[in-house]
């Protein structure tokens, strides 16, 4: 193993250098700015390249206070996909009963498209769908060009037919969620209640 690891070593190293930490850092603020929440975490981010495995894939855990995010990705920004599934999640699961129907149409209907496959659990497909619409959310409003604009907008519309419908209807009520002086956390369950019933 020593020496395998010497032989890729600098493979690693050279992929650290890549990321920009200033920039992560405003990316992390951004966030927080955006769900207008109280951070309650106080997480020393670990940020570790995986180059075996396949790009945009990464995985977030958690040891004392140190919040790792393990990843290969083609770009090297804050991941903040992984990170918003620690805020996320709990959110969903505290108000998921009270529209239980509603959404598990959704996943009942798409749990065999491609994308729906890997979250067999209608409360993880829910989530899945939030953190993606969210996650795309964020980076329009940080680019904030035209050309970003329309990539983002056309996931939502591909993640929505592949098997993820609800990144549309919850991309959408980001926007109305923008309009309003709260924080995410006391909109969540008015976005969840104002999901359409399943298109079927």
């Amino acid at each position: 193993m020593d020496k395998v690891w010497t032989e890729v070593k600098p493979l690693y190293l050279e992929e650290m250098q890549k990321y920009n930490y200033d920039k992560m850092e405003e990316q992390l603020q951004f966030l927080w700015d955006y769900l207008r929440m109280e951070r309650t975490d106080t997480f020393i981010f670990v940020i570790i390249p995986n180059l075996l495995d396949m790009h945009w894939s990464g995985t977030w855990s958690t040891y004392e206070n140190y919040g790792y995010i393990v990843e290969h990705r083609q770009v090297h920004n804050f991941n903040a996909h992984e990170y918003l599934h620690s805020i996320i999640n709990p959110l969903i699961e505290k108000h998921y009963g009270r529209q239980r129907r509603k959404l598990t149409k959704y996943y009942q209907a798409e749990k065999k498209l491609p994308y729906a496959q890997s979250y067999q659990d209608p409360k993880a497909y829910a989530w899945e769908s939030f953190v993606r619409a969210l996650d795309l959310r964020l980076h329009v409003l940080q680019e904030n060009d035209p050309e970003t604009t329309k990539r983002c907008e056309d996931r939502v519309e591909y993640l929505s037919k592949e098997g993820l419908g609800l990144v549309r209807p919850f991309y959408l009520l980001l926007k109305e969620y923008e309009l309003t002086d709260g924080s995410l956390d006391h909109f969540i369950p008015i976005m969840l209640e104002k999901v359409p019933e399943y298109p079927g």
